[in-house]
C-alpha cells in the first residue's frame, strides 16, 4: 500500500510543515462540599431549685483550713515497740527485733478425734501426766475432807474390826453421791490449767455440751432401762417395800445429786483420763485402744467391787461407754446412758433398806449380769446409729 501523495488526501502532510499539537481537554474540577448545617447557639442551663427546708452543707475543713508550708509539721515517726529487744536480748547490726514468738494454740489444727484432742501444737508429753496426778491428789484430799466431815456429823461410822467406814442411811448415800459431785470442778479445773482449754471442750469437740443430741440419746436409754427394772421387779424386787422416815429425803438426794454424779464420773473417766491417755501416742488408733482400756479398767477398779460378775458388768459398761465417746465426739450420749441406768436403779432404793447397799463382795452378782450387758450393748448400738444418722461430728480442729 503505498502513501498519499497528493495535498488533500487523508493524512497527507506537507513537506516541512510540522502539525499544532492538540491542546489538552480541560477536566472539570468536582462540585464542592454541600455547605453545613449552621448551629445555633446554646443557652447555659441552670440547676433546679433546691427543695423547701433544704439546708447547704458546710464546707469542708480540707477546704477551709490553710495548706501547711514545708518543712510539715508532722509528728516524730516511732518505731513500734515490739522492735526494741528487751533487756538482755542482743539483736546483730543490721537485723531489728520482731518480738517473742506467738504462744502455740492449745486447740489442734488438724482433724482430731475425742480421745486425742489433747495433740495440739502447745501439747507437751508431760501435760498429761501433770493433770493426771494433781486432778488425783485433789480428788484425795476432797475425799479425806469430807469424810472427816461426815464423821464429825455422825452421817457415817467405823467398823472396829475392819477399821472402814460403814456406809448406811440416807445420810451416808448423799456423802457418797455429793462427794464425787464435787469432782466436776476438779476435773475441769485440771483440764483448764494444764492444758488451756475452755471448759467447753471437755465435754466434746464442738466446744460446748449438745443438749439437744443429749435429749435424744435420753429417749433411746430410758426404755431399755425401765425394761431391766421390769425385770427385776419380775423378780420379785418389790418384796418388803415400806414407806421409811427417811424417804423423801433419799428422793431429794436421788433426784439433785445422782445426775451430778454420774457426769462427774464421765468427766473424770471417759473425759480426762482418756484424752490425756489417748493423746500420749502419735497413731490415734493407739491411743484409743490403750487409752480405751484404761478408762474401763479404771471404772472397774473405783466401784471396787471383789465379785467377778460384777467386774465383767463394770468394765463392760465402761467400755461401752468409751465407744459412744469416740463414736459421737464427745460425753453426752455416755453421760445420758450413765445417768438414767444410775436413776432407774436407784428407783426402789426410798423404800428399801439400804443395809448392805454398797456391799459388792465376791458372790453378790451373778451370771444374769450378762443380761443387762446385753441391754447395755443395745443401747450403745441405738445411739450409734442415732448419731450417724444425725450426721454427728466426731473429729474437729
Amino acid at each position: 500500500m503505498s502513501e498519499p501523495s497528493q495535498p488533500g488526501d487523508p493524512g497527507y502532510s506537507f513537506p516541512g510543515i510540522v502539525p499544532e499539537p492538540t491542546p489538552p481537554v480541560a477536566v472539570p474540577p468536582p462540585p464542592p462540599p454541600p455547605p453545613s448545617m449552621p448551629m445555633e447557639p446554646m443557652e447555659p442551663t441552670m440547676p433546679p431549685p433546691p427543695p423547701p427546708g433544704y439546708q447547704p452543707l458546710p464546707p469542708s475543713p480540707a477546704f477551709t483550713q490553710p495548706m501547711p508550708t514545708y518543712p510539715y509539721p508532722y509528728p516524730a515517726q516511732q518505731p513500734p515497740a515490739a522492735l526494741y529487744p528487751p533487756p538482755g536480748v542482743h539483736v546483730p547490726a543490721g537485723y531489728y527485733y520482731a518480738g517473742p514468738p506467738p504462744k502455740p494454740s492449745p486447740l489442734p489444727d488438724q482433724p482430731r478425734e475425742y480421745h486425742e484432742f489433747y495433740r495440739a501444737p502447745a501439747f507437751r508429753a508431760w501435760k498429761p501426766w501433770v493433770a493426771i496426778v494433781a486432778a488425783t491428789l485433789a480428788i484425795l484430799m476432797l475425799m479425806v475432807v469430807l469424810s472427816f466431815v461426815a464423821l464429825a456429823a455422825g452421817w457415817i461410822s467405823i467398823d472396829p474390826v475392819t477399821m472402814e467406814p460403814v456406809l448406811e442411811g440416807a445420810a451416808a448415800f448423799s456423802v457418797n453421791n455429793v462427794s464425787l459431785a464435787l469432782c466436776i470442778p476438779v476435773v475441769i479445773g485440771a483440764h483448764v490449767l494444764v492444758f488451756r482449754q475452755r471448759p467447753g471442750w471437755l465435754f466434746s469437740i464442738t466446744g460446748h455440751f449438745r443438749w439437744g443430741f443429749f435429749g435424744k440419746c435420753l429417749l433411746l436409754v430410758l426404755p431399755f432401762e425401765l425394761l431391766s427394772l421390769g425385770y427385776e421387779i419380775w423378780n420379785g424386787a418389790l418384796e418388803g417395800l415400806s414407806w421409811r422416815p427417811d424417804t423423801l429425803l433419799l428422793l431429794a438426794v436421788i433426784i439433785l445429786t445422782t445426775p451430778l454424779q454420774a457426769a462427774a464420773e464421765e468427766l473424770a473417766v471417759r473425759g480426762l483420763l482418756l484424752r490425756c491417755i489417748g493423746s500420749m501416742f502419735k497413731w490415734r488408733w493407739a491411743g484409743l485402744v490403750v487409752g480405751g482400756l484404761v478408762s474401763a479398767v479404771v471404772f472397774m477398779l473405783l466401784h471396787g467391787a471383789g465379785d467377778l460378775w460384777l467386774n465383767i458388768y463394770y468394765f463392760s459398761f465402761g467400755a461401752l461407754a468409751v465407744v459412744l465417746v469416740w463414736r459421737t465426739g464427745g460425753l453426752e450420749a455416755a453421760i445420758a446412758m450413765h445417768v438414767v441406768h444410775n436413776l432407774i436403779s436407784e428407783a426402789l432404793l426410798p423404800w428399801s433398806s439400804l443395809e448392805g447397799i454398797f456391799d459388792r463382795q465376791a458372790g453378790v452378782g451373778s451370771p444374769e449380769l450378762l443380761l443387762f450387758v446385753g441391754l447395755s450393748l443395745a443401747t450403745a448400738a441405738l445411739i450409734v446409729w442415732q448419731a450417724r444418722s444425725l450426721e454427728v461430728r466426731n473429729a474437729a480442729s
